[in-house]
């Protein structure tokens, strides 16, 4: 859930006067702030508790996180441009054969790296005095790795959602609006579309993919924010294969024969999630031109529907940030 805050800055300043009447002075006004620079770090706890219709296996505690880097520059009243370089940390647990009569083989595996740099054009389509709509058009670069190997089985490539990038050039576009009744109640929806452009070199592509996201937040005095967040997100099949992943598409259990079937069906259907989250946040301006955040989110509801009907459930999610202006 990488978060995105346009803000509007307003600067005034005092001008004395002489005590001679016919003295004046022309003073330029300091000239509104052109670029932003962040750090953002987003912590997810997940846990599964449902075995794959295979019987094959089943998620564990599971932990994410990511860091990013942005920079934007508001290049004029039109366009604005944002670069992110995000780091991805991955540790999950998964139990293979998650039966009375199965191996319960519990196995940890984390990866970490680079991901695919993001690259994106922000320009207002219609603005009325509460109501705000914006476009975006932009993209990601192939820096993230596709070839992470699992940390408990070396000589397997790790799984195409564990990889920190898809390996193709990724066109980005979407469309966003703000309401905000109140100077302290704005809400936002926003709807992005990611089309993947050809295959990577492991002679796969990750599938197409559609987010929705809707909040309202309501300022609380200068410091704390309380509102909600829903996400959506589809998901499309894995295109191709990766050889040295996918080695036990036909898998039966020696000791259960309610064990057997595909052991990697999960990227072959569409993924649908979605997800509705309780949001403190607390804003803390340290500077003139610093402002730091921490944001704490609970689903009070979820649903994540595949192929192998296995369940990975967020049980919260933390993050922090600082913003410098200049």
């Amino acid at each position: 859930m990488i978060l995105f805050s346009f803000f509007s800055l307003f600067f005034a300043i005092s001008l004395g006067h002489g005590q001679q009447a016919t003295v004046t002075a022309n003073v330029e006004p300091p000239a509104p702030p052109k670029y932003v620079l962040s750090y953002d770090t987003m912590n997810y706890s997940l846990e599964g508790s449902q075995a794959a219709n295979t019987n094959i296996y089943q998620f564990g505690n599971a932990n994410i996180n990511v860091h990013l880097l942005g920079a934007t520059w508001l290049a004029s009243p039109r366009w604005t441009f944002v670069a992110l370089v995000p780091y991805l940390e991955t540790t999950i647990e998964t139990i293979y054969e998650p039966t009375t009569a199965g191996a319960n083989l519990k196995l940890r595996d984390q990866v970490s790296g680079l991901g695919d740099l993001r690259l994106m054009a922000i320009s207002p389509l219609w603005t009325n005095g509460r109501h705000t709509w914006t476009y975006d058009i932009g993209g990601t670069a192939p820096t993230g790795s596709v070839d992470k190997y699992f940390s408990s089985v070396p000589t397997q490539r790790a799984s195409y959602n564990m990889q920190t990038g898809s390996g193709t050039v990724d066109v980005i576009a979407g469309l966003s609006y703000t309401y905000a009744p109140r100077p302290e109640w704005v809400s936002t929806l926003r709807g992005q579309g990611t089309a993947r452009m050809g295959r990577n070199n492991n002679d796969y592509s990750l599938g197409d993919d559609v987010q929705l996201r809707a909040s309202t937040g309501y300022q609380l005095g200068p410091y704390l924010n309380l509102g909600g967040l829903f996400n959506y997100r589809l998901r499309a099949p894995v295109s191709g294969r990766d050889g040295k992943y996918e080695l036990f598409n036909n898998y039966a259990s020696p000791t259960d024969p309610s064990i057997q079937g595909n052991g990697h069906q999960f990227y072959r259907g569409t993924q649908i999630n979605w997800d509705l989250n309780a949001v403190t946040k607390v804003t803390i301006p340290f500077r003139k031109n610093v402002i730091a955040a921490m944001e704490l989110g609970i689903p009070v509801t979820q649903k994540f529907i595949n192929r192998d009907d296995v369940d990975l459930n967020v049980n919260y999610w933390v993050s922090g940030s600082v913003k410098t202006v200049f």
